[in-house]
């Protein structure tokens, strides 16, 4: 098989259409090693390594959809590795493997398909624990607590959250434990176990604290910023709207100053968006119908830049606590804005 063809073999899905110049060695070496999965080396798992993670920042440039075909192509192209990869380059395998996994919860999470994150997430879990890698467990059962309180499962979040802080104590990376913790305090806040959550953030503060010095997470950074907006989101899970919103409105300013002094927080344009959403739903729950109409509108020319299922669950949420006010021409107008921009659903 000549070079042409190994190129060929590999297909659209691990030469992604965001990469302008791909290394063409790097991709034959990564059909040899398909072809001949003894030949993997530290080089080839690299590689694909770096794909996925060009994927994952491709979510927040092009949405969920488009990155999951790339990542669910790579993380089929290790698991046909696995089982003649040399033993010594197995954990590594594993882990990236693992980890392309727990990326496909994430996207699926973000377009809308619930069921198919939960079952990432589960295999990215025994991945893990097959690779040895505690931080890899803590990082996917604090993703899996996300999702089982955006499908309204608060005590499995706690339960989820509880098993990645145990798995995050073995691996001990500051990043993580600074997630984890937070992720545990709004598992918390969803189940209404108040004082339990606040007691939580309040131990995130040693974590972001040790954040400076501490060795860089793959696909995954953590900021005050993120701290805080959690914190304004879990004061108002709990009906504790009026303090809520000045942590909320703080976050916002964060996240603007991260935007224009530090690139490397991926997702951050996504993260100010779910903030402001989060104060305008605030607005609505205190009656402030203008003024949470007002939020919506000047956030949605970015929404309709980067449309996600998600997002639109967190719209119709807003409009179910302005249907006291759904008669009134301002409200209707954003509805069916939203309807015609196909941002909601109904």
């Amino acid at each position: 098989m000549d070079r042409r063809d190994l190129l060929k073999l590999l297909g659209v899905a691990a030469v992604p259409p965001w990469l302008d110049s791909p290394n063409t060695d790097d991709h034959e070496r990564l059909a040899r090693a398909v072809l001949a999965p003894q030949r993997v080396d530290a080089q080839v798992i690299d590689h694909i390594d770096a794909l996925v993670f060009d994927a994952y920042v491709a979510d927040t440039r092009f949405g969920p959809e488009i990155a999951l075909a790339t990542v669910r192509a790579q993380s089929d192209l290790l698991h046909a590795m696995v089982d003649s990869c040399p033993q010594t380059l197995r954990p590594r395998l594993l882990s990236v493997l693992g980890n392309a996994v727990r990326i496909c919860g994430w996207l699926s999470f973000n377009a809308g398909d619930k069921p198919s994150a939960a079952s990432y997430y589960e295999r990215a879990r025994r991945l893990a624990h097959q690779a040895g890698d505690p931080d890899l467990a803590a990082f996917t059962l604090a993703d899996h607590a996300i999702l089982a309180i955006w499908a309204k499962q608060p005590r499995t979040a706690v339960d989820h959250s509880l098993a990645a802080d145990y798995w995050v104590a073995r691996g001990g990376n500051p990043t993580l434990k600074a997630f984890v913790s937070d992720m545990t305090a709004v598992s918390h806040a969803a189940a209404g176990n108040g004082s339990d959550a606040l007691r939580q953030f309040d131990a995130t503060g040693k974590h972001l604290d040790d954040l400076p010095n501490a060795t860089p997470v793959p696909y995954y950074n953590y900021s005050h910023a993120i701290h805080t907006a959690r914190r304004g989101q879990a004061l108002l899970s709990l009906g504790r709207t009026s303090e809520a919103v000045p942590i909320i409105t703080n976050s916002l300013a964060m996240y603007k100053t991260l935007e224009r002094t530090d690139k490397t927080q991926v997702g951050t344009a996504r993260n100010l968006l779910i903030s402001e959403l989060e104060l305008s739903k605030a607005r609505a729950i205190e009656g402030e119908v203008e003024e949470a109409v007002r939020i919506i509108t000047d956030a949605t020319p970015r929404i309709t830049q980067l449309p996600t299922p998600r997002m639109g669950e967190r719209l119709q949420d807003i409009l179910d606590h302005l249907q006291p006010w759904a008669d009134t021409p301002a409200i209707r107008e954003l509805t069916n804005g939203l309807r015609h921009q196909k941002l909601i659903a109904r």
